[in-house]
């Protein structure tokens, strides 16, 4: 027998649909929630999602300004020194 769709409370999902791996899904998912915060940050509107990276952003710009007038912080000269790098949060969005 070939199926070609599924009936299921009132939709007909085709068989891609039915057919796909948790890991296509979850891979779906996770592309959707990076859109939705790169939106969030180009819209100046904060979203569960978009917080880590407006944190990150804002410690890139306060590296950026220590590192151009010479001031030292703890979190700074860890970033230089590379020992912050493991547990850092992704940088930039989905841009």
């Amino acid at each position: 027998m070939n199926v070609f769709s599924c009936y299921n409370d009132g939709a007909v999902l085709t068989k891609d649909v039915v057919g796909m791996s948790p890991d296509t899904i979850l891979s779906s998912f996770k592309a959707g929630v990076k859109n939705l915060a790169a939106i969030s940050l180009e819209t100046g509107y904060t979203t569960k999602a978009s917080v880590p990276y407006a944190i990150t952003n804002a410690f890139k710009n306060l590296a950026a300004i220590g590192m151009e007038v010479d001031y030292k912080f703890k979190a700074l000269e860890d970033a230089m020194s590379g020992a912050g790098s493991a547990g850092a949060a992704p940088a930039g969005g989905a841009k």
